[in-house]
Parts: C-alpha cells; structure tokens; sequence
C-alpha cells in the first residue's frame, strides 16, 4: 500500500474530513483517538534508519586483562584486517576477515588471527553508533572477551630519542631508545641498546599507541653473549611532558617498569 493511499484509507477511522495535499495532512477537525494512534504508528514505520555501518578504522580496546590495543578497519567491501600486540603472547599480530550488518543493526563477522606461525579462528557480534563508537562481543580460540572502540583519528607521535631507567630485580638498568614511525597507524618501531650485570644488549621492537596515549610495547632483548629475550609492556606516553611510562614482565616470568624522558 502507498503512502498516501494508506493515509487515505484513515477517513474510515476519522470522525471528520482529512484533506491530503502532496505529503501533508490538513485536518479540518479532530481525530478519532483510533485514528491517532494508527498515524503515529504509520509515521514510526517510515522513520529513517540510524547509520550503522562499521566502515572506517577503529582504535579498540579489549576488556579483559591486560587490556590490549588493537587497530581494527572495516572495509566498505565487507572485508576487514588489523593489528596489535598480544601482551601475552609476546608477539605483533595481524587480522583478517569478513563482515556484515543483519536486519536488525547488528554487525557479525568471523575472522582469522595470524600470530607469528599460529593462526586462530574467532567471530564476533556487535553494534557501531553513527561512526561515534563500537562494540562487540568476541568469541574466538584464544578465550572470549569483549572489544570497544572510537574512530581512529590520530595518535601521539612518540618518535625521537628517549632515554629510560628500566627497573629489574630490585636492579635499574639506563638504557637509550629511538623510535620512528612504523608504516601502520599507530605503530612505531625503535631500536635501543643498555647494559646490565649479563652485559650489553641490543633493543628492538613496535609501540602501538592510540589517541588516548595508551600503549602496548614488543621488546626483543639481544646480548652480546648470543643470549636474547622478549618483554611485553603497556602503560602510556605524555608527549607534552615527555614522559612515558610502561610496566609489564619478560618471557621469563621477570617484572619490568620502564620510565623514560625524551
């Protein structure tokens, strides 16, 4: 049925005339109770849709400990990739899958996570708001959890040299770092050097930071002896202040708290 051959059709219900004249009413007299209530009902059906397509980048953040950032883009071809540090895996990883938004709202998606030569499955359901924020509930091979995000617009940008005190074993290391932009979003790279009671050792390894100067840190750990380790760090840098500061353990089990100045 049209739409004004439906609005025709509310003479019926109506104590007086109706007049229709190109997408209006003029009401000569009051309606009958009933047939207010079929209008109002009538104009909530052709109410427009609010937006909800997940298409653009999206920085994220996951609920559970010890709270991960990731990059997520939702492509307008329905396919999507991201980033980010898994704290505790130790590793960099990459996303890569297929989404939809159903009938009722809800954005659905499966997708594959390709950490170093492991990959794991996972889906998710959710909701995105007038590209405003994003929720979802993700249930994957690595454990169920929860991810929330906002509009990936900028980042802080942490390059240069830093110079940090990197607290071990009740010992403070003095190590040196400079940092670069990576070729993602969000993510720098630095290479760095330090010595401690095993000698001196080499750094390397990505920063993943967001607008809210949040981050997640990979460090790989290399000795003169041939020896080499992995730390995984988050914490948060103040590029106004030139601070940063990040806590975190080593693959080892061994806890670390890093303050560093630029």
């Amino acid at each position: 049925m049209g739409r004004d051959s439906a609005l025709r059709s509310l003479c019926g219900l109506c104590s007086y005339k109706i007049e229709i004249t190109d997408r209006s009413i003029v009401m000569k007299h009051s309606l009958s109770m009933t047939a207010i209530l079929f209008t109002l009902v009538f104009a909530t059906c052709y109410a427009a849709p609010v937006n909800q397509s997940p298409v653009g980048t999206w920085q994220m953040k996951i609920s559970a400990p010890p709270k991960e950032i990731l990059y997520i883009t939702f492509n307008i071809d329905g396919t999507l990739d991201g980033y980010g540090i898994s704290i505790s895996s130790f590793a960099l990883y990459t996303l890569s899958g297929t989404w939809t938004v159903d009938s009722k709202g809800k954005v659905l998606g499966n997708y594959t996570e390709n950490l170093g030569s492991q990959s794991f499955g996972g889906s998710f359901v959710g909701k995105a708001v007038n590209g405003k924020k994003i929720n979802a509930r993700v249930t994957s091979e690595r454990g169920n959890f929860t991810i929330t995000g906002v509009p990936a617009t900028s980042f802080p940008d942490i390059s240069g040299h830093w110079v940090g005190q990197d607290k071990e074993s009740g010992v403070t290391l003095v190590e040196t770092y400079d940092i670069t932009a990576g070729s993602d979003f969000g993510i720098f790279d630095f290479t760095g050097a330090g010595s401690g009671p095993d000698g001196a050792y080499t750094l390397s390894g990505e920063v993943v930071v967001n607008s809210l100067r949040q981050a997640n840190s990979l460090v790989q750990i290399d000795f003169a002896s041939g020896d080499s380790g992995l730390a995984a760090l988050t914490g948060s840098f103040n590029v106004t202040k030139g601070t940063a500061s990040l806590k975190g353990k080593s693959a080892s089990g061994q806890a670390i708290s890093i303050k560093l100045t630029r």
